[in-house]
């Protein structure tokens, strides 16, 4: 009589049972997880490991369905968790988890993670996760056009920061709802507002807003332009009934006349035409030709989107600064930019820019 041989896994020495786990390729990082759910010493394991393949977060809050992005790189990820809300969770109610691999959806092996309820289910996952693997939340999207059931699972999940917070839905979004929001999550780095206001913006409340600020749809006004005190905006498919090229103008003017040194870059596109506006003749500055020797090149106006500064107007301030004023070729958008580091020429490029 015959019986099966088991690898001992456990009785491998630290070196040897961490390269089988971490670095062997063997296991990735939905397998470290179902591993370490066996028992109080493989969480150990798992929690000891320098698991260097997992590099971020990202949480994508939808109406039907809230996922958990495993992020490999900026543009790449691992895999990701699916929890169903709605109609959907109705007719699955034992809430599978899922992630998905390079060919489609596939049940995870860890429904020790889940409850009897979605939400419940959503925080304990994160948590857990969290607790093993400590990594940043790099973005948050809301495109739920309820935003109470996001809140209430960022409070239950102890988010309280990220880089990123992109907001997407049709419906318009109370003030007061943007407020909370922003009272929950300190953002780090962007904020895009892809959701119109019922009752303007709220800039005069106190918020901390991050260093960049997108309206990606056509939200700007010159009012918000002028208010925010972020140093880089960006609007996209402006309209001109609620800003302009001239606004653009008195935008650049302010600046000029002022003491203000944070301000970087602003940058409109608009859905509609703006006329043959020249910049170098309407601005009432002494404008100066690209030269190499004095400043860089390229600007990025987002993660694959770049503009080619050659073709721009260049003057320089009262207390030294420079900057350039420009009508892109591609989108006729028009791009302030000033130079606050004039000494950097390199540009890195990830490969997958797009030049506007």
């Amino acid at each position: 009589m015959s019986t099966e041989s088991q690898f001992p896994l456990l009785k491998l020495p630290w070196v040897c049972l961490e390269h089988f786990l971490n670095t062997s390729g063997v296991f990735n990082v939905f397998d470290l997880i179902t591993f370490s759910l066996i028992s109080k010493r493989c969480y150990q394991i798992v929690k000891s490991l320098k698991h260097r393949e997992l590099k971020s977060y990202n949480i994508i809050f939808k109406n039907n369905c809230i996922e958990i992005d495993f992020g490999l790189n900026e543009q790449k990820s691992i895999g990701r968790w699916k929890f169903n809300l709605g109609e959907e969770f109705e007719t699955n109610p034992c809430m599978e988890l899922f992630y998905i691999n390079p060919i489609d959806w596939i049940p995870s092996k860890a429904l020790q993670l889940l409850t009897d309820d979605p939400e419940s289910s959503v925080v304990n996952a994160f948590r857990y996760t969290m607790t093993l693997f400590p990594r940043p939340i790099k973005e948050i999207a809301l495109e739920q056009e309820d935003s109470s059931q996001s809140e209430q699972i960022l409070r239950s999940s102890n988010i309280d920061q990220c880089k990123i917070l992109i907001i997407r839905r049709k419906n318009k979004m109370s003030k007061s709802e943007m407020i909370r929001i922003m009272k929950i999550t300190k953002i780090k780095e962007a904020i895009s507002f892809g959701a119109d206001l019922e009752s303007g913006f709220p800039y005069e409340n106190d918020l901390h807003f991050p260093s960049r600020v997108c309206f990606p749809r056509g939200e700007a006004t010159r009012e918000i332009i002028f208010e925010l005190k972020s140093p880089i905006l960006t609007a996209s498919y402006c309209k001109l009934s609620k800003i302009t090229p001239n606004d653009f103008i008195d935008f650049v003017m302010r600046w000029y006349n002022s003491n203000d040194i944070s301000f970087q870059m602003l940058f409109l596109h608009w859905r509609e035409g703006t006329g043959e506006l020249d910049l170098e003749t309407v601005l009432p500055l002494d404008t100066h030709e690209y030269d190499e020797k004095r400043r860089g090149r390229y600007v990025r106006v987002s993660r694959n989107q770049v503009i080619d500064t050659s073709i721009g107007w260049d003057f320089q301030r009262s207390d030294g600064l420079w900057a350039t004023i420009l009508r892109t070729v591609q989108t006729k958008s028009f791009v302030f930019y000033v130079w606050h580091d004039r000494s950097t020429r390199d540009f890195a490029f990830n490969g997958y820019e797009v030049f506007i």
